[in-house]
């Protein structure tokens, strides 16, 4: 009777070496084509080209600006929390700042951040790589970040200047450390240590760690006694190295903040105030309740996928990711205040190389569904990479904002003031400028203010520093701000300028009456048509004047319908409130807080 081997159809058979398929090596990888290693290249290439391309075109959004002025801050010699307010943990303008140093102040700044970005978010792909591999093998690590990267909100995400780049690549760096190989003490103080470094680059890192603290428990439940894996002992050796690691970054970081006396205002900035009772989801206490079920559904499903895999090690692994993913998600759904899409910068690369892991057949590949197959079924991928790769063509071809407001309102800004002069902004749109109050309008500042727990005391604040330049966008500023910033600034260009026109009527050639000046400053009185000519405060006026607050008394003569008193220094510097092909546009580009 002839073996099985000799009758079992050929192509359930290990196929004999091709030219055409690369294998892997390990059992239950599927093989690879030589095609494969042609076109997964070009379309990253292409995703990558993209991702230039589009770092020069997206709108911005306002936390972009935000970091990039706390970074230039610490060009300066600033310090966060101390010198200046951010609700953001400090690593990554740390880092930034040096290159932030070296470009100089340019308009064309934020452009240039934004590719500084592109090697994070490579590392961040890379880590995807390592995990789809520690998972399904070679053939999954090809494709999970070819068809990651253009993931329109992973993609879109990734292009802009925050830390949140960084915190993605330290997170999945963190847990590529831990599915790639056999767990011992070394890769868990790797691990920890990414994970202590995404704590100072981020506090929302305690979300992935508590998620992945709960992955841990569950773990044995999904997985089944057959395949637990190491004994109790064994891991819990592995805790000490673990825990190590993650404590020394935030350990290191307090002492170099105490050392100069700035822990407490560290600690006010990232973790008090950003602590609101009712704020985003807080307001709805039974969205809490959602988590336990939740989880419990995550747990069948990890319990579900994990049967389906054939080594107890990949069972193991899968399941962990599965937990990880769907409690991360879930904590931020239901626990986490704020949600926004940039936190799925980390959930993204575990979701792809859980989704591209699934599509590999299972087992043994070679041994079940057969070479041609295998190739045939490997053009899905190509074709979702080149499908989302038409998404974000699309998403960026739909879009009505550009990126030329804050270009010109950069070069305006380095045109009209000098180091030394402060810029009121929202949130550090100004980004070279000090700005005259720690305010900054972000939600959880917003929601403070409107409640009544923060004093308002923005207007007190321009006026005691001297501030004559604010930013023309002023819409998430008070009420009362806003009515301040309109009654005693002009709008010029794209900024506002401290001044008023003159309550003048028709167009006589001599005026008289009086204006009021809230920011004492070096004005100047200027005409549409013409000089100006006659008394101001009873003296004659004959130039660019100090004026004190209050009201002031003018009797001028001058052509033209309209006169002003502005802020000198614009004036001498080429602005006019009267050149209207200079001012700012009816609706400047909507600010886009992320966080709100």
């Amino acid at each position: 009777m002839p073996g099985r081997s000799a009758i079992e159809p050929s192509c359930h058979r290990p196929p004999p070496p091709d030219r055409d398929v690369r294998g892997g090596g390990a059992p239950g990888e599927s093989p690879i084509a030589r095609w494969e290693l042609v076109a997964a290249p070009i379309l990253f290439a292409l995703t990558v080209a993209l991702h230039v391309i589009y770092a020069f075109r997206w709108r911005f959004d306002s936390d972009e600006w935000q970091h990039l002025h706390v970074a230039w801050a610490w060009s300066q010699g600033f310090l966060e929390y101390r010198d200046l307010f951010d609700n953001h943990a400090p690593l990554f303008h740390m880092l930034t700042a040096p290159l932030v140093a070296a470009f100089g102040e340019t308009p064309v700044i934020l452009f240039l951040m934004r590719l500084v970005m592109l090697p994070l978010t490579l590392a961040t792909l890379a880590a995807s790589a390592v995990i789809s591999r520690g998972v399904s093998g070679l053939r999954a690590a090809l494709w999970t970040p070819v068809v990651l990267a253009p993931v329109p909100v992973f993609f879109f995400r990734s292009i802009e200047y925050r830390a949140d780049g960084l915190w993605a690549a330290f997170l999945t760096g963190a847990i590529a450390v831990m599915v790639a190989g056999t767990a011992g003490p070394a890769r868990a103080f790797a691990a920890g240590l990414l994970l202590g470094l995404a704590i100072v680059t981020s506090l929302k890192s305690v979300l992935l760690i508590f998620a992945l603290a709960v992955a841990v428990l569950l773990l044995p439940c999904a997985v089944g006694r057959s395949r637990r894996g190491a004994p109790t002992r064994r891991r819990l050796r592995l805790l000490p190295p673990l825990i190590g690691g993650t404590v020394l970054p935030p350990l290191a970081l307090l002492l170099y903040f105490a050392r100069r006396g700035a822990v407490q205002a560290l600690i006010d900035d990232t973790i008090w105030r950003n602590i609101l009772p009712g704020l985003g989801t807080w307001a709805a206490p039974w969205r809490r309740l959602l988590f336990l079920p939740e989880t419990a559904v995550i747990l069948g499903l990890a319990a579900w996928v994990a049967r389906r895999q054939r080594p107890p090690r990949a069972a193991r692994r899968v399941a962990f990711l599965v937990l990880t993913a769907g409690t991360f998600l879930t904590a931020l759904q239901t626990l986490w205040p704020l949600y926004t899409t940039y936190d799925l910068l980390v959930f993204y690369p575990l979701l792809l190389s859980l989704v591209v892991g699934s599509m590999l057949a299972s087992g043994d590949a070679r041994a079940t569904i057969g070479v041609e197959r295998v190739r045939a079924q490997a053009w899905r991928f190509p074709a979702i990479a080149a499908l989302l790769l038409g998404c974000v063509t699309l998403e960026i071809a739909a879009q009505d904002e550009d990126t030329s407001y804050e270009r010109a309102l950069l070069a305006e800004v380095l045109r009209l003031t000098d180091p030394s002069d402060l810029v009121l902004d929202q949130k550090g749109d100004a980004i070279f400028r000090r700005r005259p109050t720690p305010d900054i309008m972000e939600r959880v500042t917003g929601d403070r203010l409107e409640r009544g727990l923060l004093p308002e005391h923005i207007q007190e604040d321009v006026v005691a520093t001297g501030t004559c330049v604010a930013a023309a966008r002023i819409p998430l500023f008070p009420a009362r701000t806003r009515r301040f910033l309109t009654e005693n600034f002009l709008p010029i260009g794209h900024l506002l300028v401290a001044g008023r026109f003159l309550p003048v009527p028709g167009t006589e050639a001599d005026h008289s009456g009086q204006f009021d000046i809230a920011v004492p400053a070096r004005y100047v009185l200027v005409a549409e048509s013409g000089d100006v000519q006659g008394m101001l405060d009873g003296e004659p006026y004959t130039g660019p004047r100090e004026l004190t607050a209050g009201r002031h008394t003018f009797s001028l003569s001058f052509k033209g319908p309209r006169a002003a008193v502005v802020w000198a220094k614009a004036v001498l510097r080429g602005f006019s409130p009267f050149d209207e092909s200079r001012s700012s546009p009816n609706r400047p580009p909507p600010i886009r807080p992320s966080s709100w």
